[in-house]
């Protein structure tokens, strides 16, 4: 099976693409997707993205093809909220790019339980996901008539394949030198040093992803995000 996988650079993605290589025979294909929601995460994530492939390229079997900053996503100008509607944009995206049989998504059901803690409804689970994919695709996906399939093509097949894996499990499982050249900050902190050009970036360490990333279950994230805004502290946790 030939298999399309998005990759940002974060934890779970790069998840995705190791355990893909690792376990399966399929074919697969990697696009880069650049998240912009204006913070500047971009910049680490992409950095993480080109370190991410040259470990893959020499750890693991071969990868068919990398594209790289093909899929740019500005949560401004798209009017996302957050990576949970990105899988239909990038989707309606990557169709045109090149014929796969699947486009494998990376998020876990760990962000989704946070969302409905958080108050949101609708069920944000994988089969809802995938209803909304397909919902976006038919009724107002810029890039397709409405009702109509891509440039007369059925609509490639969404998975999330390791959608079940709890966080902490995919953690302690990838080689942590894998685990640590990822990016999981949606906000970071950023810093120059005397005599130095460079800017460094530096996690926030209070968003969801970081929060994550640090072992916490979607439960203690609400709780202690509950705790800051309780306590006035000045964070934004999505």
């Amino acid at each position: 099976m030939k298999v399309l996988i998005s990759m940002s650079g974060g934890f779970d993605s790069t998840y995705l693409l190791w355990k893909t290589l690792e376990e399966t025979d399929h074919e697969v294909h990697v696009i880069h997707v650049e998240l912009d929601n204006g913070t500047q995460r971009v910049i680490p994530e992409n950095r993480a993205s080109v370190a991410i492939e040259k470990w893959m390229k020499n750890n693991c079997r071969p990868i068919e093809s990398w594209v790289n900053g093909s899929v740019i996503i500005d949560w401004q100008s798209d009017g996302l909220l957050d990576y949970v509607f990105l899988a239909p944009v990038i989707l309606s995206r990557v169709m045109g790019i090149m014929d796969v049989d699947e486009i494998w998504f990376g998020a876990h059901r760990e962000e989704y339980e946070l969302y409905e803690l958080n108050g949101f409804s609708g069920g944000y689970d994988w089969p809802w996901m995938d209803n909304f994919i397909d919902m976006t695709w038919h009724h107002g996906c810029a890039y397709c008539p409405e009702g109509e399939p891509y440039k007369g093509r059925d609509v490639v097949r969404q998975a999330c394949p390791y959608y079940d894996v709890p966080k902490k499990v995919a953690m302690a499982e990838m080689p942590k030198e894998l685990f640590d050249l990822s990016w999981s900050c949606h906000y970071p902190n950023t810093e120059r040093f005397p005599g130095e050009t460079e800017i460094h970036y530096n996690p926030c360490g209070w968003c969801s992803s970081c929060l994550f990333r640090a072992g916490k279950s979607a439960e203690e994230v609400f709780n202690i995000t509950v705790d800051n805004l309780n306590s006035n502290q000045d964070i934004v946790y999505m």
